[in-house]
C-alpha cells in the first residue's frame, strides 16, 4: 500500500533540496534591494541566508558530503545572523 521508506526519504529530500535552491535564488534580489537602500546589515544577512540555503540544496539534492560543514554553518548563522540581531531589535538597539 505504501512505498518503501527509502523511496519516501529520497523523494522528500530531493524535493526539499530543490525548494532550497529556489529560496537561495530568491534571497539574492532581496540582498540587492537592501544594499540599494543603504542597509548593509540586511544586505549581508540576505547573502548569508542565500549561502545557507544553497548549502542545503547541495546537501539534499546533489548529495554532497558536507553535512558537518552545513551543520556548523547553520549554528553560526542561527546565532550571529538571527538570534543576536533579533534580540537587539527587540530591545531597541538595532
Amino acid at each position: 500500500m505504501f512505498p518503501e521508506k527509502d523511496f519516501l526519504e529520497v523523494t522528500f529530500l530531493n524535493g526539499f533540496g530543490w525548494y532550497c535552491l529556489f529560496v537561495a535564488i530568491t534571497c539574492l534580489p532581496n540582498s540587492g534591494l537592501a544594499f540599494a537602500a543603504n542597509d548593509i546589515r540586511f544586505g549581508v544577512m540576505w547573502l548569508v541566508y542565500a549561502f545557507l540555503w544553497f548549502l542545503f540544496w547541495l546537501l539534499t539534492s546533489l548529495k554532497k558530503q558536507i553535512s558537518t560543514f552545513t551543520a556548523w554553518i547553520t549554528v553560526i548563522v542561527g546565532v550571529v545572523f538571527v538570534w543576536i540581531p533579533g534580540y537587539l531589535m527587540l530591545v531597541g538597539k538595532w
